[in-house]
């Protein structure tokens, strides 16, 4: 792990949450004025809340913290974010079943008007990292210039298990698994630098998202040299989008070193 000083597999169906993005939308304007729901605003996220103060603003510091992290492991990488994100705070899963998609305790979905979130308050541990990862891939797949598919879906596993006490920020702890698709074989590097689509199948899911994690992880945790050479390979990705074909020679390694 590495810190610093001072995220069906959680993935959500774009149409199956749309009836919940606009419930929520709704909902927006009278939350706004109801006794029980109050509005924290932050330099990235504006947050109605239905539970204590404290909490609110703990969880806008620790995603603009998140944010703030992202910049900073890839440097020179521009985030282009114009929309707003709004993020609903329900108290306890009660309150916010209407809104949850296959049981989950936390959605983020990017709309044309703004990008919404929801997520149950009280169920951190379970809905910060599927609304980390969720938020993540979004970040880099739509206001970052682009990098390959297994960049993505590797930094948003790395960082859904981001954590900030107040003072450090430290990610890289293992990523909860489905139980049931434990034991996923990995999917061969070679093959995974070359996807432009994740697999469908939940199994090859799995394996790819546990394979991206890796690499990723391997790459940017606690070798500041690894770190470093990696900024300079993305750097390069931006004005070279072929730079993704020669990872393996740019590193100077091969697919059975890693």
């Amino acid at each position: 792990m590495f810190s610093y000083e001072l995220s069906n597999r959680d993935g959500i169906l774009r149409w199956a949450c749309l009836s919940a993005v606009l419930a929520c939308a709704v909902a927006s304007s009278a939350a706004a004025a109801a006794d029980d729901w109050n509005v924290l605003a932050t330099d990235h996220f504006t947050i109605y809340s239905a539970t204590d103060e404290a909490t609110s603003r703990r969880i806008g510091r620790n995603l603009e913290e998140l944010r703030a992290l992202l910049v900073q492991q890839l440097q020179n990488v521009a985030i282009d974010d114009p929309l707003e994100t709004l993020i609903y705070l329900y108290p306890d899963a009660e309150s916010f079943a209407p809104f949850a998609i296959g049981g989950g305790s936390a959605f983020f979905v990017p709309h044309s008007y703004a990008n919404f979130a929801a997520l149950v308050a009280t169920d951190a541990g379970r809905a910060t990292p599927v609304l980390y990862r969720q938020y993540v891939n979004h970040l880099i797949h739509h206001e970052m210039p682009p990098v390959p598919l297994w960049m993505r879906h590797g930094l948003a596993e790395l960082l859904s298990s981001f954590h900030f006490d107040g003072s450090s920020a430290v990610v890289g702890a293992p990523v909860e698994r489905d139980p049931t698709l434990l034991g996923a074989s990995s999917v061969p590097l070679d093959d995974m630098l070359l996807m432009d689509s994740p697999p469908t199948s939940p199994e090859r899911a799995e394996a790819f998202l546990q394979s991206t994690w890796g690499l990723v992880h391997y790459r940017l945790v606690e070798d500041s040299d690894r770190i470093e050479r990696t900024r300079e390979w993305v750097a390069e990705l931006q004005t070279d989008e072929s730079a993704n074909d020669r990872f393996l020679s740019f590193f100077g390694t091969s697919s059975q070193e890693l």
